[in-house]
């Protein structure tokens, strides 16, 4: 016997889970001047600063890297809430149907 639809959707979930090792974005700031790359799981997994920036005060630095990783994490949220919403549709859930993980 076959799974019920809800079985499908939590097998679903768990492939999703699985999947946000493998979203990846790159946030930036400071015209490109920093970048953080970010995972599914939103671990920072690369931190670039140009050289440059250095020469600047302490406190610049710290706020640029701070808006590279609010960028990637915008974007990371985004890139879930895109994926959600695929699995929602392949099971005519709506747009914005709540899943419980």
């Amino acid at each position: 016997m076959g799974l019920n639809p809800f079985g499908k959707l939590m097998d679903q979930a768990k492939i999703f889970q699985g999947s946000l090792a493998s979203i990846k974005v790159t946030g930036t700031s400071g015209a490109g001047m920093v970048k953080v790359e970010m995972d599914g799981h939103y671990h920072v997994l690369q931190l670039t600063v140009e050289d440059e920036l250095y020469q600047e005060e302490k406190a610049v630095v710290l706020d640029l890297i701070k808006a590279a990783i609010n960028d990637a994490s915008g974007k990371v949220g985004q890139a879930i809430k895109d994926k959600m919403t695929e699995i929602a549709s392949q099971f005519g859930l709506p747009a914005n149907f709540k899943f419980p993980f």
